[in-house]
């Protein structure tokens, strides 16, 4: 089977990167482990080519159409279409295979709201759930997430089974090798926290203001803090790290923080990316709360949650775990416990392959 692959960012850059050790595999959603086991092979398709007609998808809200129409140029030659950012690249198509237009399979990832699903128009929810339909497979990478939107658009029982699946993503089993050798708890002396969008530096900064322990922040000059006043414990960087010598830095601290500016009742998965660093690093942590994210930290015994906007919520936490070596130790265990044998690039892969044989035999 041959899968073709389209995305938000640049697949070929992507898989550039992994293939000079400069990234791990699975920000290519499962391409390089798909390609080994062998029954599945993706194809990626270059990022863009044309760029007056994304120009024209703005005027029009479709983005990445560019991508869309060069995909529909190349149909023929692939078993079925992978977008592991949903609706973001496959507005047209869908609606082409509404229109009966097009019959090739859309296998998508679901991690955040897909097309008006945030919107409470009733017009544009039937739109959404009609659109959301015609994938041949939605994976959702929340149990939630699946279960809401199951229930929020009353998608018949029968349609959900065939159409919508849940799988846990997971990290580069063998990227992080290199770091198997941690920095031992009593060996470290600083938190840490990382992140170029939707991060809450500033509550971290304030809760900081009343631990005696140091903390290093890594981000980009345009998600800078707005906290100017930094208490001498917190060091802000932000002329940029690459992602190993991140990774050499997460492996020196002695806790990852994932504080996410977030919402009430968040509809996405925001923070996975984080929770990935933490247990592929076999780190602890401490994360804002999100009931989206299907590890749960506190229940696997690998970190806290906390409240979100609220510092002095995360100095009482932080003040209670950051020297107590032995609990730190025990959760990083878990952590990479988890990494190994439950949220990983190998398991996605497996999960994904079986679901693209299953759209391919019942097309």
């Amino acid at each position: 089977m041959k899968v073709l692959l389209i995305n938000t960012y640049s697949m070929e850059n992507a898989y550039n990167d992994w293939k000079n050790g400069i990234t791990p595999s699975h920000h290519l959603w499962g391409k390089i482990e798909l390609d080994r086991r062998g029954e599945v092979l993706v194809e990626i398709l270059p990022y863009e080519k044309y760029k007056i007609l994304n120009k024209i998808g703005k005027i029009l809200k479709i983005e990445f159409l560019d991508q869309q129409i060069r995909t529909l140029f190349l149909i023929k030659k692939y078993d079925a279409i992978y977008a592991p950012y949903g609706s973001a690249t496959t507005k047209l198509l869908v609606l082409l295979k509404l229109l009966k237009l097009i019959r090739i399979p859309i296998v998508a990832i679901a991690h955040q709201p897909q097309f008006f699903m945030h919107d409470g128009s009733r017009t544009k929810r039937w739109i959404a759930k009609t659109l959301m339909l015609q994938f041949d497979a939605l994976v959702f990478l929340s149990k939630k997430m699946k279960a809401d939107n199951v229930v929020n658009y009353n998608i018949p029982i029968e349609k959900a089974a065939k159409k919508f699946f849940h799988l846990d993503w997971g990290p580069d089993l063998e990227f992080y090798k290199i770091y198997e050798k941690r920095t031992p708890i009593n060996n470290t002396d600083f938190a840490i926290s990382a992140g170029t969008t939707g991060r809450d530096f500033d509550t971290i900064i304030e809760a900081f203001r009343g631990i005696n322990f140091p903390l290093r922040i890594f981000t980009t000059p345009s998600q800078l803090p707005a906290t100017k006043d930094l208490p001498p414990n917190v060091t802000v960087y932000s002329s940029g790290i690459t992602y190993k010598n991140l990774l050499a830095e997460y492996n020196k601290a002695r806790i990852i923080l994932v504080p996410l500016k977030i919402g009430a009742h968040p509809a996405n998965t925001h923070g996975l990316t984080g929770l990935l660093d933490v247990i592929a690093m076999g780190k602890p942590t401490v994360i804002t709360e999100n009931k989206n994210l299907d590890l749960d930290v506190e229940k696997e015994g690998i970190g806290y949650w906390a409240k979100r906007y609220d510092s002095e919520h995360w100095r009482n936490i932080l003040n209670t775990i950051l020297f107590d070596e032995e609990e730190l130790s025990e959760m990083g265990s878990k952590a990479l416990n988890l990494f190994k044998n439950q949220y990983n690039a190998a398991l996605f892969a497996e999960g994904m392959e079986k679901i693209f044989l299953q759209i391919n035999t019942g097309k």
